[in-house]
């Protein structure tokens, strides 16, 4: 049975991610499921705790984001990040942000304008020392993919008021695609 992508209030969305020694078998299957999930839900990032695993593992879909460096483009369209940590962080900038966890919910968010991560890159089976320096859109996904692994989501960057606003709000969202999906299948 293939993994589905998890939804706010499952438990696991809000577990801390294991870390990652080794390279197995099943990491490059859990990999493979999360490159299979990002794609079908048109997503920029997926953290494993979205594919049901409590793993420090994120694949992002970097040739969505013009702000991905050169080198990390030139292996492919797909960044898999295993134990990211942010070491660096300056400025901040106020944008718009969506999570695949919360489907039609999209709210503004404080997030560093710039980012220094560090952590493995996965290369030909291979786990690679990486620091990766970020601006921008991919900034955003980074610290957001990086909150998942440690079982932070993006309503608990907001007040106790705005959270339980965003979650109404995405609530009624969620119940009106229902009911048109009902709709549409009659």
């Amino acid at each position: 049975m293939k993994p589905r992508l998890r939804y706010y209030g499952e438990d696991i969305l809000r577990t801390r991610g294991q870390k990652i020694r080794t390279v197995t078998s099943a990491l490059l299957t859990l990999i493979q499921d999360m490159i299979r999930l990002l794609g079908e839900h048109d997503g920029l990032g997926l953290a494993a705790q979205q594919a049901g695993q409590a793993q420090m593992v994120a694949v992002m879909a970097i040739d969505s984001m013009e702000d991905a460096p050169e080198e990390l483009l030139a292996d492919g369209e797909r960044l898999v990040l295993v134990n990211p940590e942010i070491a660096e962080e300056a400025g901040a900038v106020v944008d718009e942000e969506g999570c695949l966890s919360f489907p039609g919910l999209y709210i503004d968010l404080k997030r560093p304008e710039r980012l220094v991560v560090c952590g493995q890159r996965l290369l030909d089976d291979k786990l690679v020392p990486v620091e990766i320096e970020a601006r921008g859109l991919f900034a955003r996904a980074l610290c957001h993919e990086i909150d998942h692994l440690n079982g932070v989501l993006l309503i608990d960057h907001l007040s106790p008021f705005q959270r339980v606003r965003a979650l109404a709000l995405w609530k009624r969202k969620l119940s009106e695609a229902l009911e048109k999906e009902g709709e549409d299948s009659e």
